[in-house]
């Protein structure tokens, strides 16, 4: 199964309105953000273009465009092991950065965002959740605001109640 980093993933802060953990407003979060202390981020799907930059609230990033035109961004990188291009091509579970504590954060973790086509063509951010289901299965955990649950025991209680 294709992951984006090598275990459990656990969401430390939602897509959604939030209060910004820097700056303390209120903020529409445009993500997921997933706990990673400097790990390895890997492709979850096939790559035919890559672009890489650096704002201030971002740090290091890097926006994959995958086979169906969807996109997967990654920001707070430390490092990254691929280059900018249109026609650039990489396989699914390939290491292509390691998250980190760039850019405007309290602590390293990954932002993971994911864009989609509109019916003009231009590429908006969805909550990436259930994308993030579909590659993880059911080992999802989610630490913001509630106790942490993992899905899968979710699961076993909705089924044999």
């Amino acid at each position: 199964m294709n992951r984006i980093i090598d275990r459990k993933l656990e969401i430390l802060s939602p897509w959604g309105d939030r209060i910004h953990p820097v700056n303390h407003i209120s903020k529409f979060h445009y993500g997921n953000d997933i706990r990673a202390h400097f790990e390895p981020i890997y492709t979850p799907e096939k790559v035919k273009g890559i672009f890489i930059g650096y704002d201030d609230r971002a740090g290091h990033y890097v926006k994959l465009t995958h086979l169906d035109n969807s996109q997967t961004v990654y920001c707070h990188l430390s490092e990254i092991y691929c280059s900018t291009g249109k026609d650039i091509e990489l396989p699914e579970n390939n290491c292509f950065a390691i998250s980190g504590n760039s850019g405007c954060t309290t602590g390293p973790h990954l932002h993971f965002g994911r864009k989609l086509p509109d019916t003009d063509g231009n590429m908006r951010f969805v909550d990436p959740e259930s994308y993030l289901r579909k590659l993880w299965a059911v080992d999802i955990i989610k630490t913001a605001g509630i106790p942490i649950l993992a899905i899968g025991i979710l699961v076993i209680i909705i089924i044999f109640s």
